[in-house]
């Protein structure tokens, strides 16, 4: 007799265990799938933002401004760094695709640009969490976008376009530095701060959004 007991006491302890990994499984699922389709959505608003582009007048005319780069963020703040990175790619992929393929010489650069300006950000949330962690990473950030690109269009982007589009007087020393010093140096700045002022406000709005929303994919 107590061994029929003790047999359907394991079995039912069994079947409650399956139970609740099964119930784990599907949890831990669902929630890809939701990182997956809010990560497809980010994505695909920071192409529409994109399209919206403008030049500042000071500045050479194919430098343009615009804030792609806003999902990307709340992407790296809500989900890790890596997930804004998924994010500024798939952005870059649609626009590739939306103006018809050809060399990705500005999808490149736009690629490094966003990615230089958001990890920093991410990363300095995630360490603390706070909105002084949210500034330092905004300041982090634009530094490291700003000088980042100066190196990065010296070294290749600008060669790049004197390779692929024939502008060959960018591949001249004294042109690129030109060019880097006085257009995308202060370009880079100037755009990390307009975005940092269009963020900011932003995310004090959607913090306690923010916040459940981390808080339910750590749960």
């Amino acid at each position: 007799m107590f061994d029929t007991i003790g047999f359907f006491y394991a079995t039912g302890a069994i079947h409650q265990g399956a139970t609740k990994g099964e119930i784990l499984m599907k949890t831990t699922r669902n929630k890809r799938l939701t990182t997956l389709v809010t990560l497809s959505m980010l994505g695909a608003i920071s192409f529409v933002l994109m399209l919206f582009n403008f030049p500042l007048p000071f500045l050479p005319p194919f430098l343009k401004v615009d804030f792609s780069d806003i999902p990307a963020l709340v992407a790296g703040i809500v989900f890790s760094p890596l997930a804004g990175v998924v994010v500024v790619a798939l952005k870059n992929v649609l626009y590739y695709v939306f103006n018809g393929g050809g060399v990705p010489v500005g999808e490149v650069a736009n690629f490094f640009a966003g990615v230089a300006f958001m990890y920093p950000v991410a990363w300095f949330y995630h360490k603390r969490k706070t909105n002084k962690a949210l500034a330092s990473g905004l300041v982090a950030g634009t530094i490291t976008m700003a000088l980042s690109l100066a190196i990065l269009n010296y070294l290749l982007i600008l060669p790049a376009y004197a390779f692929f589009f024939g502008m060959t007087e960018m591949a001249q020393p004294a042109v690129k530095t030109d060019l880097v010093l006085y257009g995308i140096l202060p370009f880079n700045l100037i755009k990390a701060l307009l975005i940092s002022a269009l963020f900011v406000p932003l995310f004090l709005k959607l913090k306690p959004w923010i916040e459940r929303q981390r808080m339910q994919l750590q749960a």
